[in-house]
């Protein structure tokens, strides 16, 4: 990640200047690429398709591609078009996904309309769920773990509550921004900052708490990091 500001080196989410390449400097590099190197095997799938609003995953996937590879998907492998007007080409079609390498499901909000009642989506939901893979869910993307049925027995939050009474029982809804239970994250679509944070948080990606601390004020609250909170760099 480049700094807007200033001209900083991105190492993990640390950052160096980058003319500086003293030996100092030099070992808070190789440290940082060391630990990037060595959690780079986590893979999230992203569910995307026709109007599937783009903003609302973009810092989490941001964040999470930190940690390894980001595989977005759809029905079939034809373009898809963001509600922003973004052609994206799917990795796979949702029957070409092998669930044994999912680490993580994400799905945006947008018209889910088209999508809502396929089985294999139904399906891949089902057995992530079952083995209890991550899965997030923003916005309207919630009402497809509604119709999957993977939010029994889950606390969960969403925009789209009316919608969601009517696919008949699911979880405990509250009202509140961002929801993580166990292995499953829900959020509204105002929370797009919170998802990718808890969506971090479940997988595991932030290097220790001084690195939460400082994704959190710098992407949550707009807060240019300080000298010392680059890590002493």
């Amino acid at each position: 990640m480049w700094n807007p500001y200033e001209s900083w080196l991105p190492i993990g989410k640390s950052f160096i200047p980058w003319r500086d390449t003293s030996p100092q400097r030099m070992d808070v590099i190789q440290q940082r690429f060391i630990f990037f190197k060595e959690y780079k095997s986590m893979k999230t799938y992203v569910f995307i398709f026709d109007g599937f609003v783009q903003f609302e995953i973009m810092l989490a996937t941001y964040f999470l591609k930190s940690r390894g590879e980001i595989v977005p998907f759809a029905i079939s492998k034809d373009p898809v078009t963001s509600y922003e007007g973004f052609s994206i080409l799917p990795f796979c079609s949702i029957e070409q996904v092998d669930v044994e390498r999912v680490d993580l499901l994400v799905i945006p909000g947008g018209d889910v309309s088209g999508v809502a009642l396929n089985k294999h989506l139904h399906e891949l939901l089902q057995h992530l769920h079952q083995k209890k893979r991550g899965i997030g869910a923003i916005c309207a993307g919630t009402l497809l773990l509604g119709q999957a049925g993977v939010l029994n027995g889950h606390s969960f939050t969403t925009n789209s509550i009316e919608e969601m009474e009517k696919l008949g029982r699911q979880g405990t809804f509250l009202n509140t921004d961002v929801v993580t239970d166990r292995h499953i994250v829900t959020a509204k679509a105002n929370a797009y900052v919170d998802f990718g944070i808890e969506l971090g948080k479940l997988m595991d990606i932030y290097e220790n708490e001084q690195d939460l601390d400082e994704t959190i004020s710098f992407f949550k609250y707009f807060k240019p990091l300080s000298p010392n909170e680059r890590g002493g760099v």
